[in-house]
């Protein structure tokens, strides 16, 4: 307990006990008061023994049912007694209970202050005479409602004096985690004191109703940690599988707890993070021991073993409840900011957690002896952070963290908009799941609805109004389901007959959906001739997400949209469909038909390399130019970063060739880091300037601080100079239409 914790417990402690005392000299309980509560104190220390704990990842918490005594304490017996009966309990249970000793003063002075003043407003706007009907429940839901307002807030205002986060965002987690079981323990309060008052034959049927809950919140948090216990000792198996990674996910997990803490990150969210970290490399269950602590070259099969462990990191967290958020997060940790990761997400695509990930686990990369080179210093490793922000790394993730990985505040590399933003950008987790909208409105919602308020209606007095009332809600009801039915069958009936013109689109727009479509095969064009910016971004997604799932998919697009993706056909392609709106259940039905009457529209687009050799065939420009492009640095890099490392450079290099050429000329890669490049040369350049150009683009690729910048050796002829150098010949002979032996 800190200081400031310290001083926030003895100021509410002090404040509530002597008010508390003060009330009681002033007005001393009757006998006949003492026994009433004397039932409840018994029960609200039973309530302190039936606790459930929970455990955080650096924090332990009880869940007490003391609170259906303090409810029925507020209802039953006067402010001050009710206090008192509320804090007896907390006193006598947690004194007796070693561990609860530290915060005996904080939680009595909690739980005693919401009896007292939800028995306050609840005596007060109780009706008069006192009789148990619905006039007493505005005064019984706001007594509940007000004593768990009343916890929450000094609960979170504990969290946030003891440097837990800022006080109004863990007011709201705290407020909104347990807002289900506070509305039940405070039901059975209510229950509880309705059967002492007036029905005791009602209490032995509570017994059973809080044995279940106390059953059912011991079972989910035994589940919980039997889950955690277990994914923890896979990470742990994971890690000493290969000795140069040994305690790798920890240190990870530890490098993201720092950051997280020193960017005041919520706590939920910061646990959430933290666990993600821990289990980020799953996946590595599924690679062979011999791949890991491979010293040379990388198969393509032993590759794709590597490049598929981040994906099956996260499928084996989404099985799990709590852990679908975080599946999330560890299937992009391999990801790059520029989107030049396993799966191309970048962006605001890529979320922030992904990218605290990213970088967290690269620096422990660099900074650990792999089997293929030696680590970095820490201040190198630092620097490299640095280097590649905005490209590799989240710039602001990225300088945060390499401050403080350096000892540093992240206030020293970002001002206080940037560290705004920063924490803006990490999702909130949602208490309370609740259906979608677009879930609710639906023809069998309407119908239902208009059916209840017929047998509703049926119950008001006076024999014409309840028929009149029913026959009407009835006749509404089947008056809707028509309508929908005939117009569902309307749209089925249009995308059936567009389905003839062969165009996706078209089946799309004649069943009424706002949406455009696109088939993502290899070399599949744009789905409109000039995309807008929205439109391009979505296909890049969409992409990614047909990278990442291998099934039918619904998801939200960063842009707002929905993405509809395909199984994959027989051709590799995958339809993707993008709504301007979430389906409603019942046109899943008439998607699916659809995307089915869509299959037949998929055809693959023509490869940019064989058309553009068609063409400069066709044309006989003799100003056609043949180049080899040889980098000569693979070996290299893999001997300094890695085999994945070597391969993204290449990528990089490819892409900055490509990006000085026009989306004409073609580029293939004939090995390693060996390229070939056909192109035409415009009127006012010549072969050496192409030349310079494509050198200085391959040259310019940002490299590991201890690899040598890259000096590309550029050799190339125009014409029918080609074929006197036999090394171009052969890709000029690999590039004639035809010729099925085109590397990709």
């Amino acid at each position: 307990m800190n200081r400031r914790l310290r001083a926030y417990t003895y100021l509410l402690g002090f404040a509530f006990w002597s008010a508390l005392v003060a009330a009681l000299v002033a007005g001393p309980p009757s006998l006949e008061t003492v026994k009433r509560a004397a039932p409840l104190v018994a029960l609200a220390l039973l309530g302190e023994e039936l606790v459930v704990r929970r455990r955080h990842a650096n924090s332990e918490g009880a869940i007490s049912f003391s609170a259906v005594s303090h409810v029925a304490a507020a209802i039953l017996l006067p402010p001050p007694i009710a206090a008192a009966t509320a804090a007896a309990g907390i006193v006598i249970g947690d004194g007796l209970r070693g561990d609860g000793r530290r915060y005996l003063l904080i939680n009595s002075a909690m739980f005693g202050s919401a009896a007292w003043l939800s028995a306050m407003l609840f005596h007060a706007l109780r009706p008069a005479h006192g009789v148990w009907d619905f006039a007493a429940f505005p005064a019984l839901a706001l007594l509940v409602a007000t004593r768990y307002a009343i916890t929450s807030a000094i609960f979170a205002g504990g969290l946030a004096t003891a440097g837990r986060g800022r006080y109004f965002s863990l007011l709201r987690q705290v407020g909104l985690e347990e807002i289900a079981a506070a509305a039940g323990e405070g039901s059975l309060g209510v229950l509880l004191a309705l059967g002492l008052e007036q029905a005791p034959v009602m209490l032995p049927f509570l017994a059973p109703l809080l044995g279940a809950l106390y059953a059912s919140k011991a079972n989910l948090e035994r589940l919980r940690e039997e889950t955690g216990r277990a994914l923890n000792a896979v990470a742990d198996v994971i890690d000493a599988r290969d000795p140069s990674t040994a305690a790798h996910s920890e240190r990870v997990a530890d490098y993201v707890a720092a950051f997280a803490d020193a960017i005041e990150l919520p706590r939920r969210e910061r646990d959430r993070l933290v666990q993600a970290a821990r289990f980020h490399d799953l996946g590595k269950i599924a690679v062979e021991v011999q791949t890991l602590t491979k010293e040379g070259r990388l198969t393509e099969e032993e590759l794709a073993q590597i490049r598929r462990h981040a994906k099956l990191s996260g499928e084996l967290l989404r099985p799990y409840s709590f852990a679908v958020e975080m599946a999330g997060f560890v299937e992009l940790h391999h990801e790059r900011h520029d989107g030049r990761g396993y799966y191309g997400v970048r962006g605001s695509a890529l979320p922030i957690e992904a990218e605290v990930l990213v970088v967290a686990d690269s620096f422990d990369a660099m900074t650990s002896v792999r089997s293929y080179r030696p680590a970095l210093t820490r201040e190198e490793a630092t620097q490299e952070v640095l280097d590649k922000a905005g490209t590799q790394f989240h710039p602001l993730v990225a300088r945060a963290f390499a401050a403080v990985v350096a000892g540093q505040a992240p206030g020293a590399a970002l001002d206080e908009q940037e560290l705004l933003a920063l924490r803006r950008a990490f999702a909130s987790i949602r208490p309370l799941h609740l259906p979608a909208l677009t879930e609710l409105l639906q023809p069998r919602s309407f119908v239902i609805a208009f059916v209840i308020l017929g047998f509703a209606l049926a119950g008001l007095s006076g024999w014409m109004l309840r028929a009149l009332a029913a026959v009407a809600a009835a006749g509404v009801a089947a008056l809707v389901w028509r309508l929908s039915d005939r117009s569902i069958e309307r749209r089925r009936r249009r995308a059936r007959a567009a389905a003839r013109s062969g165009s996706a689109d078209a089946i799309v727009a004649a069943g009424g959906f706002d949406a455009w479509t696109a088939w993502l095969d290899e070399g599949a064009p744009m789905p409109s001739e000039h995309p807008s910016r929205d439109e391009a971004e979505e296909l890049a997604e969409a992409r990614s997400w047909a990278r990442r799932r291998a099934s039918a998919l619904e998801v939200r697009l960063t842009t707002g949209r929905t993405l509809l993706l395909s199984e994959p056909q027989a051709n590799g392609g995958r339809l993707a469909v993008v709504l301007a709106r979430r389906p409603r259940p019942y046109e899943r039905d008439l998607l699916d038909e659809v995307v089915r009457a869509a299959k037949a529209c998929s055809c693959a687009a023509p490869s940019p390399v064989r058309e553009q050799r068609r063409t400069s065939t066709t044309d006989a420009d003799a100003r056609r130019a043949v180049l080899l492009v040889e980098l000569n640095a693979f070996e290299s890099l893999r001997c300094i970063g890695g085999q994945l490392l070597a391969e993204r450079v290449v990528d990089d290099a490819e892409l900055r060739i490509r990006a000085v050429l026009r989306p004409t000329d073609a580029v293939v890669r004939l090995g390693d880091d060996i390229f070939g490049v056909s192109t035409l040369l415009p009127e006012d350049q010549d072969l050496d300037r192409i030349r310079e150009r494509i050198a200085e683009a391959a040259a310019a690729v940002s490299l590991p601080r201890r690899g040598e910048r890259l000096r590309p050796q550029v050799i190339g002829e125009v014409g029918a100079a080609v074929a006197t150098s036999a090394r171009l010949a052969r890709i000029d002979a690999l590039l004639l239409p035809g010729n099925d032996a085109v590397p990709r």
